[in-house]
């Protein structure tokens, strides 16, 4: 659930360090890295984004769901 949206931006692809999500697509839900760099108090500083599959996540949570209660084990829900 996403309950506060503070900001929107827009990257360009050559922005998104996509190294580490495919390192092991298969268990990875990180599309990519995105880094920015910020200015506080007269210091730069790289802030880190993840870009997440949240697509697969869900669907994948969908389907641990489904497993559980197929297997009569209720008690978390």
């Amino acid at each position: 659930m996403i309950d506060d949206v503070l900001s929107v931006s827009t990257y360009s692809r050559k922005e998104v360090d996509t190294t580490a999500a495919n390192i092991n697509r298969e268990q990875n839900n990180i599309i990519g890295i995105i880094r920015k760099k910020i200015r506080i108090k007269d210091k730069d500083v790289n802030e880190l984004i993840i870009w997440m599959d949240i697509q697969r996540l869900l669907t994948e949570a969908d389907q641990v769901i489904v497993k559980e209660n197929y297997r009569g084990n209720t008690e978390n829900y």
